[in-house]
Protein backbone atom coordinates (compact mmCIF):
# COMPACT_ATOMS: atom_id res chain seq x y z
CA UNK A 1 0.00 0.00 0.00
CA UNK A 2 1.22 3.35 -0.86
CA UNK A 3 1.16 6.61 1.09
CA UNK A 4 -1.83 8.30 -1.30
CA UNK A 5 -3.93 4.34 -0.31
CA UNK A 6 -2.57 4.83 3.09
CA UNK A 7 -3.76 8.10 3.18
CA UNK A 8 -7.82 7.60 2.43
CA UNK A 9 -7.67 4.01 4.11
CA UNK A 10 -11.03 4.10 6.18
CA UNK A 11 -10.33 3.12 10.12
CA UNK A 12 -13.91 2.62 11.43
CA UNK A 13 -14.58 4.59 14.63
CA UNK A 14 -15.75 2.34 17.51
CA UNK A 15 -19.65 2.14 17.92
CA UNK A 16 -21.84 2.45 20.99
CA UNK A 17 -22.67 -0.56 21.84
CA UNK A 18 -25.77 -1.20 24.70
CA UNK A 19 -23.61 -3.34 26.67
CA UNK A 20 -26.47 -3.89 29.23
CA UNK A 21 -29.58 -3.42 30.19
CA UNK A 22 -31.47 -4.62 33.48
CA UNK A 23 -33.00 -3.49 36.38
CA UNK A 24 -31.12 -3.77 39.52
CA UNK A 25 -32.75 -2.87 43.07
CA UNK A 26 -33.49 0.38 42.38
CA UNK A 27 -33.55 1.50 38.81
CA UNK A 28 -33.47 0.41 34.99
CA UNK A 29 -30.02 0.78 33.55
CA UNK A 30 -28.89 1.57 30.43
CA UNK A 31 -24.90 1.28 30.26
CA UNK A 32 -23.22 2.47 26.66
CA UNK A 33 -19.59 2.06 25.45
CA UNK A 34 -17.86 3.37 22.56
CA UNK A 35 -19.77 6.23 20.31
CA UNK A 36 -23.49 7.46 20.01
CA UNK A 37 -23.62 9.26 17.07
CA UNK A 38 -26.10 8.96 13.55
CA UNK A 39 -24.76 5.24 13.05
CA UNK A 40 -25.15 3.94 16.47
CA UNK A 41 -28.39 6.05 17.98
CA UNK A 42 -31.43 3.79 17.14
CA UNK A 43 -29.60 1.05 19.45
CA UNK A 44 -29.65 3.93 22.34
CA UNK A 45 -33.41 4.30 21.28
CA UNK A 46 -33.97 0.78 21.64
CA UNK A 47 -33.08 0.77 25.14
CA UNK A 48 -34.10 3.53 25.81
CA UNK A 49 -37.90 2.41 24.44
CA UNK A 50 -37.41 -0.81 26.53
CA UNK A 51 -36.28 1.20 29.63
CA UNK A 52 -39.71 2.71 29.47
CA UNK A 53 -41.55 0.19 28.55
CA UNK A 54 -39.77 -1.66 31.81
CA UNK A 55 -43.07 -3.88 33.87
CA UNK A 56 -41.76 -2.90 37.30
CA UNK A 57 -41.29 0.88 35.75
CA UNK A 58 -42.13 2.94 38.90
CA UNK A 59 -38.27 3.85 39.37
CA UNK A 60 -35.87 5.77 37.68
CA UNK A 61 -33.71 5.20 34.99
CA UNK A 62 -30.15 4.85 34.82
CA UNK A 63 -27.92 6.20 31.78
CA UNK A 64 -24.67 5.19 32.25
CA UNK A 65 -22.26 7.04 29.86
CA UNK A 66 -18.80 6.43 31.67
CA UNK A 67 -17.90 3.70 28.72
CA UNK A 68 -18.89 6.21 26.19
CA UNK A 69 -16.26 8.17 24.30
CA UNK A 70 -17.88 10.41 21.80
CA UNK A 71 -21.25 11.85 21.46
CA UNK A 72 -22.70 13.78 19.03
CA UNK A 73 -26.10 16.25 18.60
CA UNK A 74 -28.40 13.09 17.49
CA UNK A 75 -26.89 11.35 20.57
CA UNK A 76 -27.82 14.59 22.65
CA UNK A 77 -30.91 14.58 21.26
CA UNK A 78 -31.89 10.88 21.72
CA UNK A 79 -30.82 11.90 25.70
CA UNK A 80 -33.08 14.85 26.02
CA UNK A 81 -35.97 12.78 24.30
CA UNK A 82 -35.03 10.07 27.39
CA UNK A 83 -35.43 12.60 30.05
CA UNK A 84 -38.51 13.55 28.35
CA UNK A 85 -40.30 10.77 28.14
CA UNK A 86 -39.33 9.73 31.54
CA UNK A 87 -40.42 12.87 32.65
CA UNK A 88 -44.22 12.30 30.95
CA UNK A 89 -44.08 9.02 32.57
CA UNK A 90 -43.75 9.91 35.84
CA UNK A 91 -39.76 8.65 36.13
CA UNK A 92 -36.86 10.26 36.93
CA UNK A 93 -33.89 9.32 34.60
CA UNK A 94 -29.88 9.45 36.39
CA UNK A 95 -27.22 9.93 33.98
CA UNK A 96 -23.48 9.04 34.98
CA UNK A 97 -21.21 11.38 32.94
CA UNK A 98 -19.28 9.74 30.31
CA UNK A 99 -15.28 10.76 29.85
CA UNK A 100 -14.10 14.08 29.05
CA UNK A 101 -14.91 14.53 25.04
CA UNK A 102 -18.90 13.25 26.10
CA UNK A 103 -18.51 15.92 29.20
CA UNK A 104 -17.59 18.66 26.77
CA UNK A 105 -19.87 18.05 24.13
CA UNK A 106 -23.16 18.08 27.14
CA UNK A 107 -21.27 21.47 28.61
CA UNK A 108 -20.62 23.18 24.56
CA UNK A 109 -24.46 22.39 24.40
CA UNK A 110 -25.56 23.98 27.15
CA UNK A 111 -26.67 20.85 28.64
CA UNK A 112 -25.50 20.42 31.90
CA UNK A 113 -28.19 22.20 33.37
CA UNK A 114 -31.30 20.56 31.86
CA UNK A 115 -29.84 17.35 32.87
CA UNK A 116 -29.83 15.18 35.91
CA UNK A 117 -26.56 14.10 36.13
CA UNK A 118 -25.49 11.90 39.21
CA UNK A 119 -21.90 11.94 40.76
CA UNK A 120 -20.04 8.20 41.11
Amino acid sequence: MDASEAKHEQHPRPTATVVSTGRTADAFTITVSGDIDLATVDQLAAAAGEALADAAGAGPIELDLRGCEFIDSTGLGAVLALNRKAGEAGRSLRIRQGGRSVRRSFEISRLTGELPFVED
